[in-house]
């Protein structure tokens, strides 16, 4: 989102917006019945959703139930659904254990994304963050490969000159991304105008705000 990538890293969300993106033949096929096939975020927008992957032998569609603990898992805003059930083996997480992991690949000429895998490991607290651990970049003559890997953390106090939020504006999706907590007295601002920094991508606009 994402974050969800998820973020988590984040998912790259350019091309996957439409209600009926899990038909699209484009959509990679999920690895298994751990996989996370789809993100839901809650904001001051509303309801944003991103599919992932296309689950075998079974729907995940953007109209969830996100009180449907069987295959969706809940942190703070944040909703992740499963391809099957949710796992069993999903403990509490430690803090700074590696709580979330993501890898895929995607063809270089075509642009066309191969795999995007992305699995749970452990249920982070909802008062705490998803932070980037690990990031890994390869490339060989037809794809191009990348892995992160996040950790479950207790939000840290705002610096002076640390962004508190990160909103990624598309046309058709609003995903924020906490990176601290403000100190007493000041607030993290969610209003577009009163953005610190803006910066323009192809894909759409990220907004970086700071405690005032």
């Amino acid at each position: 989102m994402t974050i969800l990538l998820l973020s988590f890293q984040m998912v790259n969300t350019a091309k996957y917006f439409d209600y009926d993106d899990f038909d699209r033949k484009d959509l990679p096929k999920c690895q298994n019945q751990r996989s996370i096939c789809g993100y839901m975020q809650m904001n001051s927008v509303g309801m944003n959703k991103i599919p992932i992957c296309k689950c075998e032998n079974n729907d995940c569609n953007l109209w969830w139930n996100i009180f449907d603990n069987k295959r969706i898992v809940k942190h703070g805003n944040d909703f992740y659904k499963f391809c099957g059930q949710r796992p069993k083996d999903l403990l509490p997480c430690h803090e700074n254990e590696i709580a979330y992991i993501s890898y895929g690949k995607t063809d270089l000429i075509t642009g066309e994304k191969i795999s995007d895998i992305q699995e749970m490991m452990c249920l982070c607290n909802d008062d705490y963050l998803l932070r980037t651990n690990k990031t890994m970049f390869e490339m060989n003559d037809t794809a191009y490969i990348y892995g992160t890997e996040q950790i479950c953390q207790k939000a840290p106090r705002c610096n002076r000159k640390q962004f508190c939020l990160s909103i990624t504006e598309t046309a058709d999706t609003t995903i924020e991304r906490r990176h601290c907590r403000c100190s007493s007295g000041k607030y993290c601002p969610q209003d577009l105008r009163l953005a610190y920094e803006e910066i323009k991508e192809e894909s759409g606009t990220i907004y970086n705000m700071r405690c005032v």
